[in-house]
Order: structure tokens, then C-alpha cells, then sequence
């Protein structure tokens, strides 16, 4: 069954991390799953028009929606913090903060998934989810230095080892992964202060593991060797044009509020 619908969504919601800390869970009933073959995804991968498609219009449909509400955030950041109005790290917050609240939005669908028995349909948005989220993981750790993915993650590969789905090696690759994606995101800032260069990196990461590239333990972490490589990229690659569009709608001026 496809979904044409996202929950509602929470402007703003996604600044909080109650959507990091469920994703463990859902890490843990994606390792139950890894029995699943590439073959049973085919009836997904093959209906796009079910599934992916009509999900990504509504997530560039409800952005657009939410202009003035990104712009009035990129307000707010330039006056609650020492950030000056027009510095890029103002509006790369707001497209990360975007980017997470939508990976929390398809979350539920996935959730329904599994709670309907679906296994093939959870993993599949599960692994969407995975590429969204993680695309931006290094902007949102350069910019706020920020905890609580190192923990999901190191709960997501702990899990995976747990079921003996990874080899010993990926658990401490795991432990470096923050600074590693830290430091890489920062140098890559400092080149780009958009974001963008960082996003298309994790992109290109994604494809070529897409198109054949092993998984290694150095980037096990952020596609674990039971994940459909083609269907993370296809997250990460909407993830990585949402960040974009958001960020271009963050700079726009919000209209003005009629007055009566």
C-alpha cells in the first residue's frame, strides 16, 4: 500500500530532538528486518508512483507552505543569538532543522508500517529516512555541536552488532564517526558557508555506494550492510535538495501581516 500523506506537520518541532530519540527504536525493528532480500523491495522500487513520488511532492508542497515561517525563524536566530543577520549559519540551521522535522514526518509512515505488519514497506521508509537525515548530520554537528546524534547512532550500530549484522570493526568506527563528519563539515563549510558543498558530498557518498561501491566500516555507520543502498541514496538525494530549497525560502522576506 502506498502513502499519500504526511502526518501534520510541527514548524519548529524538529528543533527539539524527540524525533532522534524514537529513531532507535526504529533502528532496532530495521535490524529484525535484515532477513529481508533486495528482491522483496521490488513491487516498492518499481511502483515510485505508490510510494516515493507522491511523498516528495507533498514535502516541497508543504515547505513552500511554510516560507514565512522559515524566514520568521531565520528572524529569530539573528536576534536571540550572537549570529548576525545574513551570517549563512542562520539559515543553515533553519534547512537542517527542516530537513529533520520532514525525516520525522515520514517516521510516522514508516511506523505504521511496521505496526500493520508491513516489513518490506518499514524498511523501505526507513531507510529513506536514513538518507534524509543523515545528509545533513554534519552541518547540524559543525553548527551546534550537537549530542544526541552520536548517541542514535552509536544506538543504531549497537543494535545492528547486537543481531551479528556488522562486523566488531563498524562499532568502532562508529565511536570516531562525530568527529570525523565534524571535521569534515567544517572544512567544507569554510569553503562553502551555504551548506550545499557539505550536502553533495554526503550525496555523491551515498551514490557511489548506490552504484556499487562496498560498504566499508569507515561508512558502514551511515548505511548499514542490510539497508538498500539505492533507496538511502534516493533519501539522502531529497534530503540534499529540501536542505536547498529551505534554505532559499529562510532568506526571503515573510509578508507582512495584514492588518485589520
Amino acid at each position: 500500500m502506498g502513502h499519500e500523506q504526511l502526518p501534520p506537520s510541527d514548524p519548529g518541532g524538529d528543533f527539539s530532538h524527540s524525533g532522534d530519540i524514537e529513531l532507535s527504536q526504529l533502528s532496532r525493528w530495521r535490524a529484525e528486518c535484515a532477513d529481508l532480500s533486495p528482491q522483496s523491495f521490488a513491487t516498492i522500487l518499481q511502483s515510485p508512483d505508490e510510494y516515493i513520488l507522491p511523498v516528495t511532492d507533498l514535502i516541497f508542497s508543504r515547505a513552500q507552505e511554510q516560507q514565512s515561517f522559515y524566514a520568521a525563524e531565520a528572524h529569530r536566530y539573528s536576534e536571540t543569538t550572537a549570529l548576525l543577520p545574513g551570517d549563512p549559519a542562520i539559515y543553515r540551521r533553519v534547512s537542517v532543522a527542516g530537513v529533520r522535522d520532514t525525516a520525522n514526518r515520514i517516521q510516522a509512515i514508516a511506523i505504521h508500517s511496521h505496526l500493520e505488519g508491513e516489513r518490506e514497506e518499514f524498511a523501505y521508509w526507513y531507510d529513506v529516512i536514513q538518507g534524509i537525515r543523515t545528509v545533513v548530520n554534519g552541518i547540524w554537528l559543525a553548527d551546534t555541536n550537537d549530542t544526541v546524534f552520536t548517541l542514535t547512532l552509536r544506538q543504531s550500530v549497537d543494535q545492528a552488532q547486537e543481531f551479528d549484522l556488522i562486523p566488531s570493526a563498524v562499532t568502532k568506527a562508529a565511536s570516531a564517526i562525530r568527529e570525523k563528519e565534524q571535521a569534515e563539515a567544517k572544512q567544507l563549510l569554510e569553503k562553502d558557508a551555504t551548506g550545499f558543498a557539505a550536502v553533495d558530498a554526503r550525496i555523491a557518498t551515498f551514490q557511489a555506494i548506490a552504484q556499487g561501491q562496498p560498504i566499508t566500516p569507515e561508512t558502514a555507520p551511515y548505511m548499514l550492510p542490510y539497508q538498500i543502498p539505492a533507496v538511502v541514496y534516493s533519501g539522502a538525494f531529497i534530503g540534499g535538495q529540501l536542505y536547498k530549497f529551505v534554505y532559499h525560502l529562510s532568506k526571503e522576506t515573510p509578508p507582512e501581516t495584514p492588518t485589520t
